[in-house]
């Protein structure tokens, strides 16, 4: 699945593959990370050789020199609690982004409180042949990883670098990666990651508000 994570990526949770211009081969389905100073652009790959640049993942970072990364699976298996495997089904009591996958290389929805199966029918097939299973995020990892606020809902932001930005409540985000300018925070320009609560605004560095 092709596009920014779901939630924050954190350098030290990255494995680097290759720097800028250079060629990398994954042996793998694998969620590759192009970027720099925590502003990365994502894409899930299957087995192949491909090129660590702007042309294929478009340029998180203007000006900056970047780099191929993967998820490092003992960081990434640190930040996640297993809800239940492959073909079984869990329930959730709250609004929760669940991963589904092996690896580290994962599908995401947020979902509201309720029973869901976990299962490729569900979240779509991330690795092929390999048994997966539904994670929650591990909420001392969650804390531990924090975030910048930024402002509150229904206020506006200025950045002034290219920032990561995370909107929503209670470990519940949506993200995206946006230039320098003004932006508004709110349901309307981020899409409303959990429904019937007050949300903010939060960045992986500290921009002027």
């Amino acid at each position: 699945m092709a596009g920014c994570a779901s939630s924050p990526t954190w350098a030290a949770d990255l494995l680097q593959l290759t720097v800028q211009g250079k060629a990398f081969t994954l042996t793998s389905a694998t969620t590759v990370s192009y970027g720099a100073n925590n502003v990365f652009a994502q894409k899930t790959l299957q087995p192949g050789t491909y090129s660590c640049d702007d042309g294929f993942f478009g340029d998180p970072l203007w000006g900056v020199v970047k780099a191929c990364y993967m998820p490092n699976s003992s960081a990434a298996a640190a930040q996640l609690q297993l809800l239940a495997n492959q073909f079984s089904s869990f329930t959730l009591a709250k609004a929760t982004t669940v991963s589904y996958g092996v690896n580290g290389v994962f599908n995401q929805k947020t979902l509201q409180p309720g029973t869901y199966a976990c299962s490729d029918g569900f979240f779509g097939d991330p690795v092929w042949g390999l048994l997966k299973a539904c994670y929650a995020p591990n909420a001392a990892a969650t804390a531990a990883a924090a975030l910048t606020p930024i402002t509150g809902q229904f206020n506006s932001f200025r950045l002034t670098v290219a920032t990561t930005v995370s909107y929503g409540a209670n470990g519940v985000f949506v993200q995206k990666t946006l230039q320098p300018g003004t932006y508004s925070c709110d349901d309307g320009f981020f899409g409303d990651p959990l429904w019937g609560v007050t949300k903010a605004c939060y960045a992986t560095t500290a921009p002027t508000t």
